[in-house]
C-alpha cells in the first residue's frame, strides 16, 4: 500500500511539472518579444461564479429525509445531520449521517463545477457500500435546480444496469431539497429517496 501511495505521488508531481513546463520555458526568455496570451488551462482551472454559488452551502444542516422501500405503502422516515465545506475555493465536501445507532448510515461527498465541460460532478461514497457513485449534470435555466445523472453495472447482481438521477433543489438560502431517482434494469425511474436540507442556525 505504501509503494503505490508513493507511486501515486511521484505520477501527480509529474503531471504537476508536466504542466508547468510552458509557463517555465516562457519565463524571463522572450528578451523583447511581446508576452503570450494567457494560459487558456490556467483560466479554466480558477474558481468562477458557480463556484461562489456552491459556496453558499457551506455550513451544519438538519436532515429530514423519507425512504421508499419496495413493499412499504408508506416511506420510512429518517433524520440526519451534515456538515459542509468549502475545499480550495472549488469543491464542496459534505460528511452526513443518517439515521441512529448502529444502524445509521455515515458518508461523505464531493461537488464541484467542472469549467472546462461545464458541468457539475459529484461524488458520493457511504457506510452502506462499497462502490463510489459518479455523477455529472447541468443546472436549470433559473438556476434553482442542479440534475446529476449517472449509471453503471452492478456484476454482483447479474449484470444489472442501474440509472440514477439526482436533482439538487434550491428552496432558499437555508432550505434545499434532495430526490433521488433510480431505475434498476427495464424498470420505469422511480423516486427512491428525498432529503430536506434545513440549514441550522
Amino acid at each position: 500500500m505504501k509503494r503505490f501511495g508513493f507511486t501515486f505521488s511521484a505520477s501527480l508531481m509529474l503531471i504537476l511539472m508536466l504542466a508547468l513546463i510552458p509557463a517555465l520555458s516562457q519565463d524571463g526568455m522572450g528578451g523583447d518579444e511581446e508576452p503570450p496570451a494567457e494560459d487558456p488551462w490556467v483560466k479554466l482551472n480558477e474558481p468562477g461564479e458557480k463556484h461562489k454559488q456552491l459556496a453558499l452551502d457551506a455550513g451544519d444542516w438538519d436532515i429530514a429525509a423519507k425512504m421508499w422501500i419496495p413493499g412499504m405503502e408508506e416511506p420510512m422516515e429518517m433524520k440526519g445531520k451534515a456538515t459542509i465545506k468549502m475545499m480550495y475555493d472549488r469543491f464542496l465536501h459534505e460528511e452526513f449521517t443518517l439515521g441512529e445507532g448502529e444502524h445509521a448510515m455515515h458518508g461523505f461527498g464531493y461537488m464541484g463545477y467542472d469549467n472546462s465541460n461545464e458541468e457539475y460532478v459529484a461524488m458520493y461514497c457511504g457506510s452502506n457500500q462499497t462502490g463510489m457513485q459518479l455523477l455529472r449534470g447541468v443546472e436549470s435555466k433559473d438556476g434553482k435546480t442542479v440534475s446529476l445523472k449517472g449509471e453503471w453495472v452492478e456484476k454482483g447482481l447479474g449484470n444489472l444496469k442501474v440509472k440514477q438521477r439526482v436533482d439538487v433543489i434550491s428552496e432558499s438560502k437555508d432550505k434545499t431539497v434532495v430526490e433521488i431517482y433510480s431505475a434498476y434494469g427495464d424498470d420505469p425511474e422511480a423516486k427512491v429517496i428525498e432529503m430536506t436540507y434545513t440549514r441550522r442556525k
